[in-house]
């Protein structure tokens, strides 16, 4: 399966929790799945994002960005959950290690009739601007 998904991501006007760019991000990806067998998924993804030029401290200028990511989603036999492995991350100056944050993540989820819990941790893999030393998460999903 493929799918291309634009986004647009609007300031949260939450400056001191840094979750926003001053004005807005605007972008596209490309979302390739294929199914390896009954129980393995692989995924993969890149894409583009523009915003208005935006500067941290002195050696990051985020403004074109590349997007890219994959992973790994195995459905436990027999039960109504998953486990997966995600490797994604960004960078504004092709690859150089400050401009490219990249982060590893495992997640286990369970599918329940109309709704999906997930619980799961990160990584930085690479230092780069925004790039966790680790994370713990978790998150509830809704079907219509």
């Amino acid at each position: 399966k493929a799918a291309v998904a634009p986004f647009l991501q609007l300031d949260t006007k939450k400056n001191d929790i840094y979750l926003n760019s001053d004005d807005y991000v605007l972008g596209i990806r490309g979302i390739v799945d294929k199914q390896i067998n009954e129980n393995l998924l692989w995924t993969g993804n890149i894409g583009y994002a523009y915003q208005p030029e935006e500067k941290l401290g002195d050696n990051v200028k985020i403004e074109h960005t590349l997007l890219f990511g994959t992973g790994l989603v195995f459905k436990i036999p027999e039960t109504r959950s998953y486990v997966s492995a995600e490797l994604f991350g960004r960078s504004e100056d092709m690859f150089d290690t400050e401009n490219t944050p990249v982060e590893g993540i495992l997640s286990y989820g369970l599918v329940g009739e109309n709704a999906t819990f997930t619980i799961g941790a990160g990584i930085g893999l690479v230092d780069g601007y925004g790039a966790p030393d680790w994370r713990v998460f978790t998150g509830l999903r809704f079907g219509i």
